[in-house]
């Protein structure tokens, strides 16, 4: 005796992969709204944003005298770099 093959089982395999498909293009979709405001910065908004370390970076000697390098290095705040580098990260997401 021959068994007779049940094809209910791919054909409800591929149906929950067609759903699982249609649900997660319709999660991106609305992920990824495109009625956001564009909020993206130019080249000269980024030039004409005052960068206090930047500024303090001016400030600094010229000589190339390890010691004068050393003073300067002592001098710069660089603790602050974490903090602008999460505002940064933060602004991209926001512009996303």
């Amino acid at each position: 005796m021959e068994k007779e093959h049940d094809s209910t089982g791919p054909l409800v395999g591929i149906i929950i992969i067609i759903l699982i498909l249609v649900l997660g293009g319709i999660y991106y979709a609305g992920k990824t709204n495109p009625e956001k405001e564009d909020v993206s910065l130019t080249a000269d908004d980024i030039r004409n944003k005052e960068d206090q370390f930047a500024q303090n970076l001016s400030v600094q000697g010229t000589s190339d005298e390890t010691a004068a390098i050393e003073v300067d290095l002592e001098a710069s705040d660089f603790e602050s770099l974490d903090a602008e580098i999460n505002a940064i990260d933060a602004e991209f997401d926001t512009a996303q």
